[in-house]
């Protein structure tokens, strides 16, 4: 398998913060998607009272755990969150 091959053989985890501007309140999901942008998993979850960074955090740390659970390797991730580098 060549570094071309490698290069699209990867899965990517993208993140997303919701915020209900009437509650106050946020919730998080997250997807995967292989490299045909095809939907592999995805996740959802309330998470209340945060900010937009905390929520992309949380969203973060469950991606990673999906990502050992399921055994993906080669994992690009995209968020929002301009304070996460």
């Amino acid at each position: 398998m060549g570094i071309a091959q490698d290069w699209m053989d990867h899965v990517e985890l993208n993140l997303v913060d919701l915020q209900n501007a009437k509650q106050q309140t946020l919730a998080l999901e997250g997807f995967f998607r292989n490299n045909k942008a095809e939907f592999l998993l995805g996740f959802a979850e309330a998470i209340g009272e945060a900010n937009s960074t905390i929520a992309e955090l949380v969203a973060l740390k469950r991606g990673l755990e999906l990502v050992l659970e399921n055994g993906f390797r080669d994992v690009w991730i995209e968020g929002n969150a301009k304070g996460i580098a």
